[in-house]
């Protein structure tokens, strides 16, 4: 073995020995996650069938085609999916075709499909059951009824007499008015479509709601609010909190009688940190006085920050290649090159050409390719790569030898169906599978590779697999596995459990109607035929306010299979489930929230006063705050050393006045940081260094030092570690790169 010399001489000798006859085990393989769709009640299970091509000692993409569906979904890659939405035949046969080496490679898998048995006969009519309101408006109980009257039951109404008004001033609608409500009830029942109710069928008229009284006034709620307080000093030592209780107002909002150097307000001046305590106002009344044990510990808010220095310029590396086309291996270098960073390439030489018939890129041919590589390392634009520095040229690719057939594999299904359930005989002769047209021949006994339509209930299934270096392979009579029942239509089955349960609703101004009576249920409209008097099947429209809509829940159980069950009304489970509240007093026209912008140089205002008051709804005047500017209603644009201001006001139009508080900072524009007192939150930005011993570059790598020179630890992308004075690692926590 000669000596290894670069790295792909490394490669080559760590790389596992090649096969001494690359010529064997090459086949493609196709699995379907199920060979059956079973359909029940119209629903097929599985809804999607996963198919998967596998590749044996072969590259390639293979073709993939479906026959007696739609489509497959996939049209990349090794797999495709099959759902059975696009399945149009009771037999699929998805086949998968490559080309490689000059030979044709063939996978099939064919797919079924199994339907249920057909639909059970129609029942006998049903009866129709219904119910049917009659409304009146009346100081007293009426004592007529609402007459005779024809339901029909496909629209749920009452059809004879026309339009809304029935007999004796009744109607089918409730009527508008403030007498109190009135309302009959009667049944329709009959397998016609109609049914005729006479007067005398009419329930007894019920009071259904009237109005209500109105309720008193309530009390008066409770305001709260959080209430900060702030100061500024020249230190991060925190200020002690006031010493004496404040009294803060609710509106318009404000704090009197801060002591111990704190402001209700951001201070401007008083030094770099900035200090904040919180507490909370609550009252029923207009104020409330706020004790010193009741602020909140003072938290440090912001500081002003220190503009950090420029890090150090990087040295910029690449590797570069040459190639050349050659019949065996080149003695000489690419010659002397100028190398570009910011364009990845060799700018001198101009053009392609490079030294002793070497390129910058691959040079078309048939002759064997060889590579040379070299790496430019700098701090500046370019690099200068000597002869020397060229490794020595390795072959990268060069033709290979043709290849040998490889395997063509199919699993063969084969179907016969029998009027009993019976063992069959298998095929008794040779049968010749193609795998190109996936065509079996000579296949006797009655079996087929489709499935057949007819020759009984019972449907059988045997399968083989046909593998062979040619195009064609014949399966032997023993190699067909044993007969197994695929499917056979199947027996009616034992009715389900089924369950419902049935409500009714029924308005009250007191406690719930009495509900008593059986009722009919129908499975297969999930409806009944008559609510109990007085009950509606479905949330009735709300009457007069303060009255509350009552639920009535039976829950129904049946296993029999028949088509209907009986409801008991009297077992029925009766909660609150709505009410209509009572109208309440109208409430005093209420203050609204404005605010205003001001465009200021400099980064703040006065923070005195602490409130303005002007008439009408009206903005600051000018000057109030120190500003020079007049206010608006949209915040301006700042420039440079400008800031926004922003003060909130709250306006009462009882006393037409709006009190504004002192102004807070909205925004601000300022060319360094130290100008800002803030908490900075998140910061997104190239890299930090902090006096050259905290160092955080672009990619995220940490270097801390004691001193600007000496051992410093580092944290980056390969582990933590410990580095001297010359950058050589003394120890290291993670993965080493060579």
């Amino acid at each position: 073995m000669s000596v290894i010399v670069n790295d792909r001489d490394v490669l080559l000798q760590a790389a596992v020995t090649r096969s001494d006859n690359p010529k064997q085990g090459k086949a493609m393989l196709m699995s379907v996650s199920s060979s059956v769709f079973k359909v029940a009640a119209g629903v097929a299970t599985p809804a999607v069938i996963a198919i998967n091509v596998s590749l044996v000692g072969l590259n390639g993409a293979p073709t993939i085609e479906v026959t007696g569906a739609k489509r497959l979904i996939g049209s990349a890659g090794l797999a495709r999916t099959l759902a059975y939405d696009d399945v149009t035949a009771d037999t699929v046969e998805v086949t998968a075709t490559l080309q490689a080496d000059g030979q044709t490679y063939v996978a099939k898998q064919t797919i079924v499909r199994l339907m249920d048995g057909r639909s059970g006969d129609n029942g006998q009519p049903g009866v129709s059951h219904a119910q049917m309101y009659a409304y009146k408006r009346s100081p007293a109980a009426p004592a007529d009824r609402p007459g005779d009257v024809t339901y029909a039951f496909e629209s749920s109404l009452i059809t004879s007499p026309a339009g809304d008004a029935l007999a004796n001033g009744w109607s089918k609608t409730i009527p508008a008015g403030s007498d109190p409500l009135y309302v009959c009830v009667a049944s329709a029942s009959g397998t016609g479509a109609t049914d005729t109710i006479a007067s005398a069928e009419w329930t007894a008229p019920v009071l259904l709601v009237k109005n209500g009284q109105n309720g008193d006034a309530g009390q008066n709620g409770i305001s709260a609010a959080t209430v900060y307080i702030y100061q500024r000093t020249a230190s991060a030592v925190s200020p002690a909190l006031p010493a004496q209780p404040a009294t803060y107002t609710f509106l318009p909002p404000g704090l009197t009688g801060l002591t111990g150097g704190w402001s209700a307000t951001v201070p401007t001046a008083g030094g770099h940190y900035l200090h904040v305590s919180t507490a909370t106002a609550a009252s029923t009344d207009a104020t409330d006085v706020i004790d010193p044990t009741e602020w909140a510990a003072v938290q440090l808010l912001a500081k002003d920050g220190e503009s950090g220095i420029d890090g150090a310029a990087g040295i910029s590396n690449a590797q570069v290649y040459a190639y050349k086309r050659s019949a065996t291996a080149p003695p000489d270098r690419p010659g002397n090159v100028t190398y570009t960073f910011a364009s990845g390439l060799i700018t001198s030489p101009a053009g392609d050409a490079l030294a002793n018939g070497w390129s910058k890129t691959i040079p078309a041919g048939s002759d064997p390719l060889y590579v040379c590589v070299a790496s430019a390392s700098s701090d500046g634009a370019m690099d200068i790569i000597g002869t020397a520095e060229w490794s020595t040229p390795v072959v990268l690719v060069q033709n290979g030898q043709t290849g040998q057939n490889g395997l063509n594999v199919a699993t063969v299904y084969i179907y016969r169906r029998a009027v009993t359930a019976a063992v069959l005989a298998l095929p008794s002769v040779g049968v010749t599978y193609n795998f190109a047209t996936g065509v079996a021949t000579g296949i006797d006994n009655g079996w087929s590779t489709t499935i057949p339509a007819n020759g009984g209930d019972y449907l059988y299934v045997s399968h083989a697999t046909a593998s062979s270096a040619s195009s064609t392979d014949l399966i032997a009579p023993s190699e067909w596995a044993p007969v197994s029942l695929l499917s056979r239509k199947g027996d009616t089955g034992a009715p389900g459990i089924k369950s419902a349960l049935v409500r009714a609703y029924a308005w009250s101004l007191n406690v719930a109607p009495p509900i008593s009576g059986l009722a009919s249920y129908t499975w297969a409209s999930a409806s009944y035929d008559a609510p109990p008097n007085g009950w509606s099947s479905s949330r009735p429209a709300p009457p007069a306010r303060g009255a509350s809509l009552y639920e009535a829940v039976v829950s129904l159980v049946d296993g029999s299979g028949g088509a209907s069950s009986q409801i008991d009304w009297s077992t029925a489970s009766v909660q609150v489930v709505g009410s209509t509240a009572l109208d309440g007093q109208s409430g005093a026209q209420g203050a609204s929230m404005v605010i205003a912008y001001c465009l200021v140089d400099g980064n703040g205002l006065n923070a005195t006063p602490a409130y303005a008051v002007v008439t009408g709804n009206n903005l600051p005047l000018a000057g109030t705050w120190g500003e020079s500017r007049t206010w608006q209603t949209s915040p301006p644009q700042a420039g440079a050393n400008q800031c926004v201001m922003q003060a909130n006001g709250i306006y009462n139009p009882v006393t037409n006045q709006t009190v504004w508080a002192a102004p807070l900072l909205a925004s601000l524009r300022v060319g360094a940081l130290s100008a800002i007192s803030a908490n900075l939150g998140h910061i997104n930005g190239g890299s930090i260094n902090i006096g050259g011993r905290f160092i955080v570059d672009e990619d995220g790598g940490l270097t801390m030092k004691t001193t600007t020179s000496g051992t410093h630890a580092f944290a980056d992308h390969t582990g933590f570690g410990v580095r001297d004075n010359n950058g050589v690692i003394m120890a290291h926590l993670g993965v080493f790169e060579i």
